[in-house]
């Protein structure tokens, strides 16, 4: 396996240590260092995991260890660090957070029993997409690895949430298409074929900064797991190399223990309605604008009681349906819990016993399940039979869901049947088997506790016997079990024990006895282990041939758990169920934002939205700002989108029509590290908007062309609402211009709104209320004094404003933009005004539009400036 494009972790190669006496030990850590040079090596010596050479350098400031080194006494010591073999997730986890791979090199033999060198080899390698830590590994959130390919047709997809198994494919016709996809899926890991483009992979590492993108070779053919289920033209075929590469690394990287991976998915994009990156940013979907789930949709939404549904319901989001009937058998299943408390009251109560039954059979398939995993599993099998038993009821809008929910009950009794009440996380590491299971465990488990019995009994008889009340019997893993006695006491010491070593105020000895029995004890102790190890890894074996079933099952849970919380959401928020239907028209009667009701309560002022229809394809809504403009255009498109979901709704009542997309430009932000204005990235979400959008897709704007000078902006933004319209697009278009009201003049399906605002005292109340008709004014001087601009400031603000609408203007002003109120420097010659004036009479007012009026304008002043 290749890993040509993978970024280096060390800084001084291995080849600088050339002149360093190498150990057996050390070839050989070198020989696995050559196969996996792109990981941090944990070379497994004894009780701890070591590093070496750069790798040592590398992990000794990233994971906080001592760096030493080895042969010090050499002209070219060996940098080395280490921690003990029980500390190793921590110790993974870190690793990956920072971005690199670990390559696992374990010990395959005792030490001594060979007579030579241990033999070592790596078991498994582990990197940010292939991670299985449960601790590492947030509940709510899955962990993607992708794997991506151009073909001479658009580029193949391939992705895996390899700690459930999940497997899904598609083929994009184009780059940008991918970037979304992947912007969506957010993989923590890519893998490309080796000879990728370095244009693509750059381009892959601008869109998701902080993934780890490396080459893999794999074959162009899949099979097992990997084996697309469809096969066509040129860019089918790249998603089935792509989904082809990405089994083979998995593969590789886990010493072929894949069973888990379900049968791939291949799923059309077109099927979904789609969120670019702006749009999910925008709406807040998953995160606030601060990067935690406080303030998104998500955390109004989620009522989920497993990881699973946590994650399925994420899945809902990010990829609404597009179609009808798909949405409304997810409506009708939300609706009948919604509808039946007691009913959604027993199912989410049975979830709660419910593991992540996904993550759990990732961890089981892997090879790396413990003991108390596997009968974690046990008791979310007795859990889904108890919901099998409660929706035995007749045929409903459940029962697809109910069918593909299986307890395995003689899968369950056997697990409960060999395996202790509390075993232990990991293996060696306790009791596993239970008492009576086996015969042969019994056998060894009552030598050994009663070998340790009769340890305990022999120190009391020596005791007696010498006369030696200090004397005790103890255990190391040098000796083995030996009799201390004090040095005062070694006059008593009978002539049958044998001296075994000397310490410090003490002799320890051995008798003949005492080792028999030590021999039997430990003896049985190991074999005890061993064996105990032996039948767990036979139980977990059993288990993958019903990955399919326990898969099918594990989704089946994950689907009931995201419909009961949708519906307890809406239950407890008083949701509808929203109508979905193929026509234009978006009605909607109360909407509410989800996240600001939330927080507000009772005090939030729901609107309405007609929007679609013939009369009304674009709203231009005016207002000051904080009067609620940006929360009416989200709360509407957050409706649409829940809708899309199969979810219930925020409002009175809702008819939804199908859309495609749903667009949003909203906030001021720029990109400096890709060099882009505030203004830039402005105009860049608006191309894209103006690229992509169809007569099917909602648009919501809320300010267009603020970022440059006033007539070059609202330019631009009349220009874009016009295309809006000439595209019969939804659109809820929010500005400061108030120019654009003349839009409902100029254009049919244009109409204007307005936040309403009450003066009163002096001061302004906003009503939160969208009503008919253009704002009076801008009320921005209002605004300002609520944010707390000092009261000076404010008055200045409010005499300047006095003498721009008296048209007296500001003496002095200059700049290089047209100013509307800018004073005349000097009286114009009369012969010039007789000519201005001539010309003005000239001019057909009504013929012009709004735009053009402007365009005139403007040239007339330079005209009358020049004549000056």
């Amino acid at each position: 396996m290749a890993q040509g494009s993978m970024p280096q972790h060390h800084d001084k190669p291995v080849t600088a240590y050339k002149g360093t006496r190498l150990t057996p030990a050390m070839q050989q850590y070198l020989d696995v260092k050559r196969t996996h040079a792109d990981a941090l090596v944990f070379f497994r010596m004894g009780d701890f995991y070591e590093m070496f050479f750069e790798d040592a350098e590398t992990a000794a400031g990233l994971l906080d260890l001592t760096l030493t080194s080895r042969n010090r006494n050499d002209e070219h010591p060996i940098p080395m660090c280490g921690f003990p073999f029980h500390a190793l997730r921590p110790y993974v986890a870190r690793v990956l957070e920072a971005g690199h791979k670990v390559a696992i090199c374990e010990q395959l033999e005792v030490p001594g029993t060979s007579g030579a060198i241990v033999r070592r080899e790596v078991t498994r390698v582990v990197s940010p997409g292939t991670n299985l830590d449960e601790e590492a590994l947030a509940p709510e959130r899955s962990n993607y690895l992708a794997a991506v390919v151009a073909g001479p047709a658009g580029f193949g997809l391939a992705l895996t949430e390899f700690s459930t198994g999940e497997l899904r494919t598609t083929s994009v016709a184009s780059i940008h298409e991918l970037h979304e996809e992947l912007e969506a899926a957010a993989p923590s890991e890519i893998v490309v074929p080796p000879g990728t483009s370095r244009e693509l992979v750059d381009g892959l590492r601008q869109v998701l900064p902080r993934c780890l993108i490396g080459e893999t070779d794999a074959s162009s053919e899949a099979s097992g797991p990997g084996k697309a289920n469809k096969a066509g033209d040129a860019t089918d075929d790249a998603a089935a190399v792509a989904t082809a590469l990405l089994v083979a690394y998995v593969g590789a990287t886990q010493g072929g223990r894949i069973a888990h991976l379900r049968t791939p998915q291949q799923y059309d994009t077109a099927a979904y309605l789609h969120l670019d990156a702006a749009t999910r940013r925008n709406l807040e979907i998953l995160e606030s604008y601060d990067g935690s789930t406080r303030g998104a949709l998500v955390s109004v939404l989620d009522r989920c009681s497993t990881g699973m549904g946590k994650r399925l319901l994420r899945a809902w989001l990010l990829r609404p349906l597009r179609d009808a009937a798909a949405i409304g058998t997810r409506l009708d299943a939300v609706e009948t819990l919604f509808e039946d408390y007691e009913l959604r009251a027993d199912i989410r109560d049975a979830l709660k016993s419910i593991g992540d039954l996904e993550r759990l059979l990732g961890r089981i398939g892997a090879g790396t399940a413990g003991p108390r995993d596997v009968l974690r599993l046990a008791d979310s099998l007795a859990a889904v039979a108890t919901l099998r038993l409660r929706l035995q009821s007749p045929v409903t809008a459940l029962s697809p869901v109910a069918a593909e929910l299986d307890d395995l009950a003689s899968v369950r009794e056997r697990i409960v049947r060999t395996l202790v009440d509390e075993p232990p996380a990991v293996l060696r590491k306790g009791p596993m088997i239970r008492d009576g299971f086996h015969a042969e465990v019994d056998r060894l488990r009552s030598i050994s506790r009663d070998g340790k019995g009769w340890i305990a009994a022999f120190e009391t008889e020596e005791r007696a016997r010498t006369g030696i009340a200090s004397l005790k019997v103890a255990f190391n893993k040098v000796f083995g079990y030996y009799i201390e006695i004090t040095r005062s006491n070694q006059h008593l010491v009978p002539i049958s024990y044998t001296r075994k070593q000397t310490v410090a105020n003490a002799e320890r000895y051995i008798t003949p006895e005492l080792k028999t029995r030590e021999n039997e004890v430990l003896g049985a102790e190991e074999r005890l282990v061993t064996l105990e190890t032996h039948i767990f890894e036979e139980l977990a074996a059993g288990l993958v041939p019903l990955h399919a079933t326990l898969g099918r099952t594990a989704a089946a849970v994950a689907r009931l758990d995201a419909l009961a919380g949708l519906a307890e959401t809406a239950h407890q928020r008083g949701y509808v169920r929203p109508e979905i239907h193929d026509g234009t028209d978006l009605d909607i009667v109360g909407a509410r934002h989800p996240v600001v009701e939330a927080r507000l309560g009772a005090s939030f002022v729901p609107n309405d939205c007609r929007l679609g229809d013939d009369s009304r394809l674009l709203m231009v809504i005016t207002g000051p700002n904080m009067a609620g403009k940006s929360t009416y255009l989200r709360q509407v498109a957050l409706l649409v989108l829940l809708a899309h979901c199969g979810s219930f709704v925020p409002a009175t009542s809702a008819r939804v029509p199908l859309v495609d997309r749903i667009f949003t430009r909203i906030g001021a932000s720029d990109n400096l590290a890709a060099g882009q204005s505030t203004f830039m990235v402005e105009m860049s979400e608006t191309a894209a908007i103006l690229r992509g959008m169809t007569d099917k897709s909602l648009v919501v704007l809320d300010e267009i062309g603020r970022g440059t000078s006033t007539f070059d902006g609202i330019s631009i933004a009349w220009a874009v609402a016009e295309a809006m319209l000439k595209a019969n697009v939804k659109t809820l278009f929010a500005t400061h211009y108030h120019e654009l009201a003349a839009l409902e003049g100029e254009h049919d399906g244009v109409e204007n709104f307005s936040v309403a605002v009450r003066r009163y005292k002096g001061s302004v109340l906003f009503l939160y209320r969208i009503a008919r008709g253009p704002t009076s004014g801008s009320y921005g001087i209002e605004v300002a004094r609520l944010a707390g601009v000092p009261d000076e400031v404010i008055d200045t603000a409010r005499a300047i404003l006095a003498r721009f609408e008296s048209g007296e203007g500001i003496g002095g002003a200059s700049s290089g933009q047209l100013s509307l109120f800018r004073p005349v420097a000097a009286p114009v010659p009369e012969a010039n005004m007789d000519a201005l004036a001539q010309r003005l009479a000239a001019i057909d007012v009504d013929a012009l539009s709004p735009l053009e009026a402007l365009n005139l304008l403007a040239r007339l002043v330079e005209e009358a400036r020049s004549a000056q």
